[in-house]
């Protein structure tokens, strides 16, 4: 095995822009390695420690890691690798594997060469601390010189600093699935302030936050927040929707649901993710104890009439229904030997099931409402279910509880696909998610005695129908938005349009349409501020490097190359545009492009 030391990382730096043909910005880190070559056995030792305690990633995979034949630079990838890897626990979305450039650097011992390694990433800063930690835990890997015993206790620190680090990424669970499926679409995507995102380039370009968009009305939003308003206007317009009563107190809870008839429902009005709803109430104790619990998540309580039936949510976007699943509330089937307590434990060890905010399921917790839910139906922790017998374990369905999901968009009555957006436009929501309590979401709701229980804005669509994201995308923005929109220019005689007057266009969402701005010098260093360009054009003006700068911007144009007689006859710039759809024209006057000046 090579000597181990075969690297030395010398700076640690962030790239706010894209070079290299990158999607995303990155992580620079800046190395000397030692040019002799070596097997991978170190880094495959490190890789088979921690592999397994990494998340499921495909773009940060380190199964699809090509290693150099460097091993200084096969043990930088695979600290790349690593840390794209924790960027995704962390919360961030990677875009593909790190990439290794030659730099010039007189510094480097001799034997060795210099490098930058550009790993990209979601929010190169919040990435910045997870790489110089994982550099350190590498490099102590290294000389510790016995691996297996040294990383006994990895898992623990890495889940720690991922904790750590996921408020920096800021991303929910919508976000994040929105991410991915815009570099999939070739969408360009800018984060904004407010964990907003802009999706696309100038005209056309639309905004997100989780899954309310520019167009998602507020007062559509306000209705929705308050869940005794939103039943309110929803029953002024005809839609079936349970009797319920706003309380203030134990004795009007009590007396709402002795009119309404028990089975009742106790919930906030105002609280997500089933947080403080109580179903199932049989009796004025349990009324009087839940209204009290209710009200430690909220002031502003309702008592509602339970209604029975499948629990089911309808996604909705565009205004046109997307996708529908069914909610199974969670539960265990008996095998006729295990008790309940360890049926439990054995649902936990399903892979998809995660305490982690981006986990597709929750574990089941043993905690008094399960206990409680338990003794109601006849059973304990200690029972022993008879083989092929389900036992629901909460009366609620969410998933944030260890509920299921099924996908049921096939199904839906199409008089339950205009129910459902009908009540979007209603309530004046472009995306909404509309939950169905009702005997099967392939009958009819109205005409089965089922009910809309609520319409939530910003729902959390990553937990029941994943394609709604590419769908939402496809009508607001559509793949490969501005890729003939952007105009560069070099070697341009005139007026300058700098990076900020570049990107103020970017951001102008009802600009004319096509962007226009001049290459800077400083852009070899800190990148370009998009990630396509559709037309470069050459004017006639002088530029130091001009192959240079074509160089670092040929991997993103689109469309093709516009430059004057004066340049056309240069040799190297004509290497650099080797294989570049061209057109000479006389002289830069012979060039229209919109006037710099009426932008915006």
């Amino acid at each position: 095995m090579p000597s181990p030391h075969n690297y030395r990382i010398t700076s640690f730096s962030t790239l706010i822009g894209f070079l290299y043909g990158l999607r995303q910005h990155a992580v620079v880190i800046d190395a000397h390695v030692d040019s002799a070559c070596g097997d991978h056995g170190l880094v495959a030792h490190v890789h088979g420690l921690l592999r397994p305690m990494l998340p499921d990633c495909p773009p940060a995979d380190l199964e699809s890691l090509t290693l150099s034949d460097i091993g200084g630079e096969a043990n930088l990838q695979l600290l790349c690798a690593l840390l794209a890897a924790l960027e995704e626990r962390s919360g961030g979305v990677v875009s593909g594997p790190a990439i290794v450039v030659p730099r010039l650097d007189d510094t480097a011992p001799e034997g060795w060469h210099a490098v930058r390694i550009l790993a990209p990433s979601t929010l190169p800063k919040s990435a910045l601390p997870l790489a110089r930690h994982l550099a350190g835990r590498v490099r102590a890997y290294v000389d510790a010189g016995q691996p297996d015993g040294f990383f006994a206790d990895e898992k623990a620190e890495l889940d720690a600093v991922g904790k750590r680090h996921s408020n920096d990424f800021a991303f929910g669970t919508s976000s994040r699935h929105f991410l991915r499926e815009a570099l999939n679409m070739d969408i360009p995507v800018l984060r904004l302030p407010l964990g907003m995102v802009q999706y696309g380039y100038g005209k056309g370009a639309r905004l997100f936050r989780s899954t309310t968009s520019d167009t998602t009305s507020s007062m559509g939003m306000l209705l929705s927040t308050d869940k005794a308003a939103a039943s309110q206007m929803l029953r002024l317009a005809g839609f079936p929707v349970a009797d319920q009563a706003k309380v203030a107190s134990e004795n009007e809870a009590i007396a709402a649901a002795e009119a309404f008839g028990f089975p009742v429902v106790v919930k906030p009005t105002d609280r997500t993710h089933g947080d403080g709803v109580f179903p199932r109430l049989v009796s004025t104790e349990e009324v009087a104890q839940r209204f009290h619990d209710a009200c430690a998540q909220s002031p502003n309580v309702v008592v509602e009439r339970h209604i029975e039936g499948q629990d089911y949510r309808v996604n909705v976007v565009a205004g046109k229904v997307v996708g529908a699943v069914l909610r199974l509330p969670a539960g265990v089937t008996g095998d006729g030997e295990h008790t309940i307590r360890a049926l439990i434990a054995q649902e936990n060890k399903d892979p998809r099931r995660s305490a982690g905010a981006f986990s597709v399921m929750k574990p089941i917790e043993i905690d008094d409402d399960l206990r409680a839910y338990l003794h109601k139906t006849g059973y304990k922790l200690t029972s022993v279910p008879e083989e092929g017998v389900f036992v629901r374990l909460r009366a609620n369905a969410n998933v944030s509880s260890g509920g299921s999901t099924v996908v049921v968009t096939d199904d839906i009555h199409p008089e339950n696909v205009r129910l459902c957006e009908r009540a979007c436009a209603l309530m004046a929501l472009d995306i909404a998610g509309v939950d169905l309590i009702c005997r099967s979401i392939a009958e009819p709701v109205a005409a089965t005695g089922g009910t809309i229980c609520e319409i939530n804005v910003m729902p959390q669509m990553g937990h029941t129908y994943l394609h709604s994201f590419h769908m939402a995308l496809r009508d607001y923005v559509g793949p490969g938005q501005s890729d003939e929109g952007i105009v560069l220019r070099l070697a341009w005689e005139g007026d300058v349009i700098d990076r900020s007057a570049l990107v103020a266009q970017v951001l102008d969402r009802r600009g004319p349409g096509q962007i226009v701005g001049d290459w800077q010098p400083g852009f070899a260093e800190t990148g370009l501020p998009v990630d396509r360009i559709g037309t470069v054009v050459i004017g006639d003006g002088t530029a130091p490097d001009l192959q240079e700068a074509f160089r670092l911007l040929k991997p993103y144009l689109r469309g093709e190359v516009i430059l004057t007689e004066k340049h056309a006859d240069d040799p190297l710039l004509k290497d650099a545009l080797e294989g570049c759809l061209m057109r000479v024209v006389p002289a830069q006057s012979d060039i229209s492009l919109p006037d710099p000046g009426a932008q915006g």
